[in-house]
């Protein structure tokens, strides 16, 4: 069995020391808007489920919808004005013809785009942190694409051209929402007894922060995610995020933002989580477990716990001049993990190099039958990649401020303080820790061999939409 548990988390903070209020005030002028700040502001109102024209307003203050579709409160002389002008309506005429909200179906069509970019972002991602560095690696991309695609709905200008075009998002709205709403839908629906899979969103807004309307209904209607507001000026908005990450990694991480991740000036943060947990198709015995050498490079030998089993079944497996690829099962076969072995581990950069989406498809299309010995050490991975230091390096800057995210408030002065992506796998016999193994060491008795003794690369992939959930490099299995 393999349990793995990722997620990743994005801190958006304003920039300097403006205050919301103030700037919003600011860049709206020339509509002479009379929002002070109040427990209950108008857009906090809204994003807190309440029907537009049930918003509350102050003494001697009116209710308005301005043209971006988000609520104010103004003086009765203001409202004229702005409604004669056509820059705003009153929302008890507009809820007289509002619609039922419509379910959005699935298009698998747009999934597979989202996937596809997904896949080379995979791969990219992948070579950037690999560069020059002989270490073990493990991330998801979908992790990672679908935060930044939440924080992208919000992007404009040079901070929006640079995210899409290093993760490849569908420019078309339509086309990008609803493709990742379908991708994360068919994921989701394929938790079954056999294989748990499970994609999270979510996002958590400081005290007094009010998003459009239009950008938190994107977030919940296309990316199902879940919004609260929370105190970042003391640990408790923090210790909530870290009990919803406990929560959705079944424990296992249990302080995701360590003391002083957040502050006063934390004005939202998105977090994504995936959780899988898979049980092998053909599950190795406890006791064929041994230790052996696991050659790290030409002068590095480990000894690790090696799983073995001879001559069982058929598995999916082919070679190339320079490596070997084998594909083991998941119960259900509707995910796979993919062992890319080089034939010695001074060929993993060349290998590497010759990773391509289309070379991956190129690869499975000549699968044949395997039946023959398989060793793979046990191994756990637990990696935290801080994106802000490698995402720059591929093309992507002004997010990190000076950032346009105007599409989140209406107005600039947000940036991300901070990028962080964690990752943790357990690959064992049986999904847990077993006890400590006997030495042994086994001889070979003929027949075909699948030995990962040296370092190789793995990748965890949807076995019928070909999704690339995870991808690893084992470079060392004892760390």
């Amino acid at each position: 069995m393999i349990m793995i548990y990722v997620f990743g988390v994005i801190l958006l903070i304003v920039f300097g020391t403006v205050g919301i209020q103030e700037s919003f005030a600011e860049n709206n002028s020339q509509y002479n808007l009379l929002e002070k700040d109040t427990d209950d502001p108008p857009l906090k109102q809204s994003n807190l489920g309440i029907p537009i024209f049930e918003i509350q307003c102050k003494v001697n203050l009116v209710l308005i919808q301005k043209h971006d579709g988000s609520p104010a409160c103004v003086t009765l002389q203001t409202k004229e004005k702005l409604i004669e002008r056509g820059w705003a309506d009153n929302p008890v005429k507009l809820n007289t013809t509002i619609k039922p909200i419509k379910t959005i179906p699935s298009d698998s069509a747009l999934a597979k785009k989202i996937t596809e970019s997904n896949n080379q972002f995979t791969l990219d991602f992948y070579r950037q942190i690999s560069k020059e560095k002989n270490e073990n690696v493990f991330f998801s991309s979908p992790s990672i694409s679908t935060a930044f695609s939440i924080l992208y709905e919000g992007a404009k200008g040079d901070t929006a051209a640079e995210i899409q075009d290093v993760f490849g998002f569908p420019t078309d709205d339509n086309e990008r929402q609803v493709g990742f709403m379908s991708f994360i839908n068919m994921m989701n629906q394929k938790n079954n007894d056999e294989n748990t899979v499970q994609m999270s969103n979510a996002l958590w807004l400081a005290n007094g922060f009010t998003p459009l309307p239009k950008y938190t209904d994107t977030a919940k209607t296309y990316y199902d995610s879940s919004i609260d507001t929370v105190n970042f000026a003391t640990d408790e908005g923090r210790l909530e995020i870290n009990d919803w990450v406990k929560s959705k990694t079944q424990n296992r991480i249990e302080e995701l933002l360590v003391p002083g991740s957040t502050t006063s000036l934390t004005k939202m943060v998105i977090t994504n989580t995936i959780y899988f947990k898979g049980a092998w198709e053909y599950p190795f015995d406890l006791e064929n477990t041994y230790d052996g050498d696991f050659a790290v490079d030409s002068t590095k030998t480990v000894t690790a716990p090696m799983m073995t089993y001879e001559h069982k079944m058929n598995l999916n497996h082919t070679s190339t001049e320079q490596m070997q690829m084998l594909q083991m099962p998941y119960k259900g076969n509707s995910f796979s993990m993919l062992i890319i072995l080089p034939h010695d581990a001074e060929d993993m950069p060349s290998v590497e190099d010759s990773i391509t989406l289309d070379n991956l498809e190129l690869w499975k299309s000549q699968f044949r039958d395997f039946r023959g010995t398989i060793h793979i050490p046990k191994f756990t991975l637990d990696t935290e990649y801080d994106l802000k230091e490698t995402l720059p390096d591929m093309g992507i800057t002004s997010v990190f401020g000076p950032a346009d995210l105007s599409g989140i408030t209406g107005y600039k002065g947000l940036f991300v303080s901070k990028a962080v992506h964690k990752a943790f796998v357990e690959v064992n016999e049986i999904g847990t820790e077993a006890a400590t193994a006997t030495a042994i060491n086994t001889d070979e008795s003929g027949g075909r061999l699948f030995k990962a003794d040296h370092p190789f690369i793995f990748l965890i992939q949807d076995n019928m939409t070909n999704d690339i959930l995870f991808i690893g490099k084992v470079m060392d299995p004892t760390k």
